[in-house]
């Protein structure tokens, strides 16, 4: 299937657009995304970012990283996400993959960090996909999953309903199962008002 192709104004516009309805309820895009960014303290490369989306977390990543690998299972957000790259990022730092989660097209041991931006909401499969993301982890490496708290769930909600007068599904996201998984590691937590997430070292 063909890559359907956006232009960066076009992105950008959208981006814009999206942006200010989030900050009318009290929600940054970007701010949140650093913040976390910011907690985390050091990223090692090469970073697997699980459900890139349109690209926003991408394109933080691909400022601190020199090798990002963004995977998601929508072709048209990764058309996307690789315009909002060329106006706000480093597209050359990053390799886009079209594939779900629960069969990562990666070599065993081969990545050095695991992120994920509000995409868990999204997982039916958790113990899949974390099978695959501890086979794809080097040894040290980082897991690092964040999505929204129910706060953050309201807002979205409301800008789903104001932009295509629908409702967003809303979820109660729990990591106990990331801490099961990995329970020989310790795990830190992040708490926002808008974003709760859970790191974890593989050392």
């Amino acid at each position: 299937m063909e890559e359907r192709l956006f232009s960066k104004d076009a992105v950008m516009q959208y981006f814009q657009e999206r942006d200010a309805f989030y900050k009318e309820y009290g929600y940054d895009i970007l701010l949140e995304r650093q913040r976390f960014l910011e907690w985390l303290e050091s990223i090692p490369s090469p970073i697997l970012e699980l459900g890139s989306g349109k690209g926003y977390f991408t394109a933080l990543l691909s400022r601190i990283s020199e090798e990002v690998i963004a995977l998601d299972i929508d072709r048209e957000a990764i058309a996307f996400a690789r315009a909002f790259l060329e106006a706000y990022g480093r597209p050359d730092r990053v390799r886009f993959i079209c594939s779900q989660a629960e069969s990562l097209p990666l070599p065993d041991a081969s990545i050095n960090c695991v992120v994920s931006f509000n995409a868990w909401h999204h997982i039916d499969q958790p113990d899949i996909i974390l099978s695959e993301i501890k086979r794809v982890l080097a040894p040290g490496a980082i897991l690092a999953i964040v999505d929204f708290t129910n706060e953050g769930f309201r807002v979205i909600d409301e800008v789903h309903r104001r932009i295509y007068g629908t409702s967003h599904p809303a979820k109660d996201i729990s990591f106990e199962v990331v801490k099961e998984f990995f329970r020989d590691f310790p795990s830190f937590e992040y708490n926002s008002k808008y974003q709760k997430g859970i790191y974890l070292r593989l050392a």
